[in-house]
């Protein structure tokens, strides 16, 4: 859609009921305002939380906003208990006995991400009976991050980016189509609370996608090759890092065994596919503002994305489908900890 086109009309209605993320919870909320941004091609939502102060009132992308529904409000309650899980685990992992030599040992915590590190989600608001009534938060004393003595002696150039930088690296953003987003959040469901996992090799791989797209561009289309040449690349550097849940970690370390071995080599974009494809869209955003790409070349980016996003939604019915998922097996269960 070109500049002189009129926008799409809104998703959401001014005054509207609505589900919003702020950071890894949904919330209930109300659109009070509503605005075209027209450098992102994506509306725009004033966003009032239900039961919090206005001061907490905030511009957030159609993105980040869903339809309050039963279904929706039902993932909501289940995000929470997943969320207090993780916390709950993760104060349990801090509790380490001290080897007899009396050398700590490293520990570090897995926090899943359910729908998007590349949306510019705030921290999570913490629903104390303080914050509740104020809508304020207690300013952290330099004790709380290691004392005076470290507050004076830290160098502030070091843990703080220029605004000028900041700004450039805030400007790759991709936008998932909302069928794609509710498709991600079916992901999570699948994976995470109901431990199932993706049949592999998948019924569409990656390789297979991009090949897929390509056939559909022209072949002197150069933005397509290397916008698929991109993915690939960094969809292999990304998989066992940061495209997978934990309770995936061990049928990754199968497959790498059985397909990097010297018998049968093979890329892990020739053996995953749409899931773990579409997580990746949303760590996209954060890895491109570290790159050095002026403004052209972001907004063709965004462009060459945006295009490859909606052949996806075309082919939906051929490259989503629930039926992908199967259940582990009773030993798989046994080796992966809650």
């Amino acid at each position: 859609m070109s500049d002189s086109d009129p926008p799409p009309p809104p998703f959401f209605e001014n005054n509207e009921r609505v589900l919003c993320f702020h950071g890894p919870l949904v919330y209930e909320g109300k659109t009070l305002k509503t605005e075209y941004r027209q450098p992102i091609k994506e509306y725009a939502y004033l966003i009032h939380y239900a039961g919090w102060n206005k001061s907490w009132d905030e511009w957030v992308l159609e993105s980040r906003v869903l339809k309050y529904t039963d279904s929706n409000l039902v993932r909501q309650k289940e995000l929470k208990l997943a969320h207090e899980e993780q916390l709950r685990n993760n104060r349990k992992s801090l509790v380490v006995k001290t080897p007899v030599n009396k050398k700590r040992s490293n520990v570090g915590s897995d926090t899943a991400s359910v729908i998007s590190a590349s949306d510019s989600r705030s921290s999570t608001p913490i629903m104390d009976q303080k914050v509740a009534k104020t809508g304020k938060r207690d300013s952290i004393k330099n004790s709380d991050v290691g004392g005076e003595e470290f507050a004076k002696k830290r160098n502030r150039s070091e843990c703080v980016e220029q605004e000028s930088i900041f700004q450039v690296k805030q400007e790759v953003q991709i936008v998932l189509p909302h069928q794609l987003r509710t498709f991600l959040v079916d992901d999570w469901d699948n994976v995470v609370r109901q431990r199932r996992l993706v049949k592999l090799p998948a019924r569409h791989s990656v390789e297979q996608i991009l090949e897929n797209y390509l056939k559909t561009r022209k072949k002197t289309d150069m933005h397509a090759v290397e916008l698929c040449n991109g993915l690939r690349e960094y969809f292999n550097c990304m998989i066992g890092s940061q495209l997978l849940y934990r309770y995936e970690r061990e049928q990754f370390l199968e497959i790498w065994k059985t397909y990097q071995g010297p018998a049968a080599k093979k890329q892990m974009s020739e053996i995953y596919g749409i899931s773990h494809l579409m997580r990746l869209f949303t760590k996209l955003g954060v890895c491109l503002s570290y790159t050095s790409l002026d403004v052209e070349a972001v907004n063709l980016l965004q462009q060459c994305v945006e295009e490859f996003l909606t052949f996806l939604v075309k082919n939906y019915e051929d490259y989503f489908s629930l039926e992908d998922y199967g259940v582990s097996d009773p030993e798989y269960q046994r080796q992966v900890p809650v």
